[in-house]
């Protein structure tokens, strides 16, 4: 038996599930019950069809991520998420950047739904954020991804190329926890903005932080100007940004193109 699977099987049985979800064929969800939703199902074994994997068990879903990404199911993964769930306070240990590195070498080549530091929330309540570190890596390996979710800190140290992304989603932190280790760098930002996603259409960018933390970002004007991001139509954007910089980003050739829509907050 392969590791992965020792693993899953010393696991208990409320903390590995099937889940149905309208991308994949079959989803392994570890820290999820099958209970959790009607159309989950209890996981014994792990079927070699599976094309998606949900890790929300926080920092203690390091082993698993190990042995899954020595795995051969990196190759056929389709949706791919890696965070927390409202089942595991006692595993909600927040920083996932081992299990990020875990995956930096990982080719995803089929990987089209990324999720990274998502709080799978299934009570009522506030979610919570953590560390994510650099993603850059795992999102290089990503070729085929159309949408991702950062939720929480991360860094990046380049510029991205992801040629199907359609959609993104940036939350650093959570409103009522505040858990967050910090606003992002200037030069995150930059590398993000600047990026080259040719058929990116939405983008939804919430930097609010912690309100005693002083942060004034910079939207770079390459982003401004819309080129790297052709196909983009709809920008929801919140945070604390520099004076009169939401009024230039109102104003630029980006969100002066026509049915663009923009959605802003400051801070």
């Amino acid at each position: 038996m392969d590791q992965l699977s020792m693993l899953i099987n010393a696991l208990p049985a409320e903390q590995k599930s099937y889940q149905h979800r309208p991308s994949t064929s079959l989803t392994c969800s570890f820290g999820i019950p099958s209970s959790a939703e009607e159309a989950g199902r209890p996981l014994t074994s792990l079927a070699a069809g599976c094309t998606g994997f949900e890790f929300v068990l926080g920092e203690r879903g390091l082993p698993l991520v190990t042995a899954f990404a020595a795995s051969d199911f990196p190759a056929q993964t389709e949706r791919l998420a890696v965070g927390y769930c409202s089942y595991n306070p006692q595993y909600d240990q927040r920083d996932l950047r081992p299990l990020i590195n875990a995956l930096s070498q990982t080719e995803f080549p089929k990987l089209k739904l990324l999720y990274l530091g998502d709080y799978f929330l299934y009570v009522n309540g506030p979610g919570a954020t953590g560390w994510l570190g650099d993603v850059t890596p795992i999102l290089n390996h990503s070729p085929a991804l159309q949408y991702l979710s950062l939720v929480g800190n991360f860094s990046l140290t380049t510029n991205l190329s992801l040629p199907e992304l359609t959609e993104l989603s940036v939350e650093l932190d959570d409103y009522q926890s505040s858990l967050n280790r910090g606003p992002i760098s200037d030069e995150t930002l930059t590398y993000l903005l600047s990026s080259h996603f040719s058929k990116l259409e939405q983008v939804f960018l919430d930097l609010s932080i912690d309100a005693n933390v002083d942060t004034d970002y910079s939207l770079p004007d390459i982003f401004l100007q819309g080129s790297r991001m052709p196909a983009l139509r709809k920008l929801e954007i919140t945070g604390q940004y520099k004076a009169g910089e939401l009024d230039k980003l109102a104003a630029s050739p980006l969100c002066q193109r026509d049915g663009f829509k923009l959605i802003f907050e400051d801070d």
